[in-house]
């Protein structure tokens, strides 16, 4: 991975990093978040960029920048791509590239990408030019969109302000060798907007074969509008237009993959933290349900918390619900929150909701939320009638587009806009469980057999990094300023905990501190 360079094109002031333009803003204001071509396979995974023959060239105010890179799949190079770019003295960048396949492969998008930010952008209207020359208005989403709020885009302009220096700028896009749509990043985790190319009302994925090529251009202008003080609108956050008072937001962490006993020494670790619940995964359609129930629900004991019990029901749900039910009173268990999903669904169906009067009949004390297991875009686009329930339920993680530190951090503020936007649609509490740092499951994927990812494959090597307690802090904050009821983070030990198996401490341990 090639260091971060900064450069400048004019007033324009952006970081370059792993070939790719990010960051890029005029003054404190950034105009837009990134600019990068992606290669993504059958199931939506992004093969990862290998560089070569990289040349820098640059000025106090301008650039040019060229590289080889190529793409591998199962060790295999599969396609190439010549890149060159350049940012000029007058604030204009131009990105251009020519992409070879090297070998047949299915794939679900091949090009540019285009990501804008949310702040200073939600709500405001953008001037879209189509691929027949008409010119159409669209407006960037402030609550998440389901479906793509931009479609059929060859060029694409739109106004921000810069605070510091009292200026409104004009901001223009232009597209060549596709068409470009866009859709809400926020869907994923990605605290962005993503203006790609090849509209999805195309079918994928394509076959790649052999000599198979794209190419490609962006170029990005800006324009001063004005630099009169009374000549701009104040464009309040996000955040400030949400409103209502803000509950306390409570703390709780999710059972081990691993499936054993916490020590007693490992125990007075984690009661340290002042956590509000444990969560637990129970399925009873599995054999040994009953077993992993019953230890987790000693673990839980030991750790003197209530249980955050996710609930996957089967085809026979009702026999199941009664199953757990009677266990639950059979032993007494302190349970605070129970999450409804099916294994049949990615919401909570409709036919599962109904048995929430039974089960608050039989269980007067539990908190019941119906939602997702899965990202907030399946709650958002299998939307339901909640009425029954207590509280929304959806996981989080960072990285379902890419992987880099800087990503990661920037994905942190997705939180906001989720928990803001579930509650407009449910009208409920939100709670986000769990949030992790990479993806538990894959339901994009085109093999269903591919959803499951093993716990390999979960497990990210920063977990143990101090980078993953900044995180953590910035996630609660934002977690705090939308309001979310509560939140569930990561896993009581291993290599997706917050401390290993021997009770070393990992430094998202001290995050997670209230």
């Amino acid at each position: 991975m090639s260091p971060k360079t900064r450069l400048r094109a004019g007033h324009l002031d952006m970081i370059y990093e792993n070939g790719f333009l990010r960051q890029i803003q005029i003054g404190d204001t950034e105009v837009l978040r990134m600019i990068y071509f992606a290669v993504r396979d059958h199931n939506w995974g992004t093969l990862a960029p290998i560089i070569e023959q990289e040349i820098i060239e640059q000025g106090e105010d301008h650039f040019r920048i060229s590289y080889h890179c190529r793409h591998q799949e199962h060790a295999q190079d599969c396609y190439a791509w010549d890149v060159a770019m350049e940012g000029l003295s007058n604030g204009t960048i131009t990105f251009q590239i020519q992409g070879t396949a090297l070998a047949a492969f299915r794939s679900n998008r091949v090009g540019f990408c285009v990501l804008h930010p949310i702040h200073g952008l939600a709500g405001e209207t953008v001037a879209i030019t189509q691929s027949n020359g008409e010119m159409v208005k669209a407006v960037f989403p402030p609550f998440i969109a389901p479906a793509q709020p931009i479609l059929d885009i060859r060029a694409m302009s739109w106004q921000m302000n810069e605070p510091r220096e009292k200026q409104s700028m004009e901001l223009n896009l232009a597209f060549e060798g596709d068409i470009f749509e866009t859709e809400d990043h926020r869907n994923w985790g990605d605290a962005s907007y993503k203006t790609y190319c090849t509209p999805l009302e195309k079918p994928f994925p394509v076959v790649q074969n052999p000599g198979d090529k794209v190419v490609q251009k962006i170029t990005f202008t800006t324009e001063i509008l004005a630099t009169a003080e009374d000549s701009l609108k104040t464009l309040p956050s996000f955040a400030e237009k949400a409103s209502g008072d803000k509950p306390l937001l409570a703390i709780g962490i999710g059972a081990s993959y691993l499936k054993k006993a916490i020590t007693a020494s490992n125990a007075v670790l984690l009661k340290s933290l002042n956590l509000r619940h444990y969560r637990i995964e129970v399925q009873p359609v599995l054999t040994d349900w009953i077993l992993d129930f019953s230890n987790e629900a000693g673990n839980a004991y030991e750790l003197q918390l209530p249980l955050e019990i996710a609930l996957h029901l089967g085809a026979e749900f009702q026999v199941e619900i009664e199953s757990f039910v009677q266990l639950c009173q059979q032993n007494r268990l302190n349970i605070k929150f129970l999450l409804l999903f099916s294994t049949q669904s990615l919401v909570t169906p409709v036919n599962i909701i109904q048995q929430i009067p039974f089960l608050k009949q039989a269980l007067p004390d539990v908190k019941i939320g119906v939602g997702t297991n899965y990202n907030f875009t399946e709650l958002n686009r299998n939307r339901f009638n909640p009425e029954l329930a207590d509280f929304i339920t959806f996981s989080f993680h960072p990285q379902e587009h890419a992987f880099d530190e800087m990503t990661i951090m920037e994905n942190a503020e997705t939180l906001l806009y989720a928990v803001e936007s579930a509650r407009a649609i449910y009208q409920l509490p939100i709670q986000v469980s769990p949030i992790t740092l990479r993806k538990r499951f894959n339901p994009y994927a085109t093999d269903p057999q591919d959803w499951i990812i093993d716990e390999d494959q979960r497990a990210d090597p920063r977990q143990v990094a101090s980078f993953t307690a900044a995180w953590v802090k910035k996630c609660m904050a934002h977690l705090e300023k939308a309001g979310a009821q509560s939140a569930t983070f990561f896993q009581t030990f291993g290599s997706q905990g917050v401390l290993d198996e021997d009770g070393q401490l990992f430094p998202v341990y001290n995050a997670l501190i209230k």
